[in-house]
């Protein structure tokens, strides 16, 4: 047994934190509210062909990356309107109730060695009928 006071300190590899860089670059992984203003700014492209779009409401829920003073200026000044669901209400958004069903079909079975997430999405979406669809809006 071990007196008090004499404790053995042992050194944990790895514990210590490490330092960045300064000369290490901050790249940002996933999809950033700057992605999401020029996918926006191609989608008012595309909309803008139309002139029976032109004025339409652009709909977001409340990802972290629609940040309203990032977005909102760009969609005004290409004169549309920005609208954003409430908080947690998949109900008012249909590519929720879609994802839904498309999640139901990829998880039904196990991947094979050949398909990839892709496939099954694309396999998956292929069958759910366009009449099943007209339903979510």
């Amino acid at each position: 047994m071990r007196e008090s006071g004499n404790i053995k300190r042992r050194k944990v590899v790895g514990a210590t934190k490490r330092k960045a860089t300064e000369d290490r670059i901050f790249i940002p992984k996933g999809t950033t509210s700057g992605h999401y203003v020029q996918f926006i700014n191609d989608t008012m492209d595309i909309m803008g062909e139309f002139p029976e779009m032109r004025g339409f409401h652009i709909i977001m829920d409340n990802a972290p990356i629609h940040v309203p003073s990032i977005i909102d200026p760009v969609i005004i000044r290409r004169r549309y309107i920005q609208v954003y669901l409430p908080p947690y209400s998949p109900e008012l958004n249909p590519i929720e109730q879609f994802r839904a069903v498309l999640k139901s079909k990829v998880k039904l079975t196990k991947f094979s060695d050949i398909e990839t997430l892709s496939s099954r999405i694309i396999e998956a979406s292929e069958a759910i009928p366009v009449e099943h669809l007209q339903h979510f809006i």
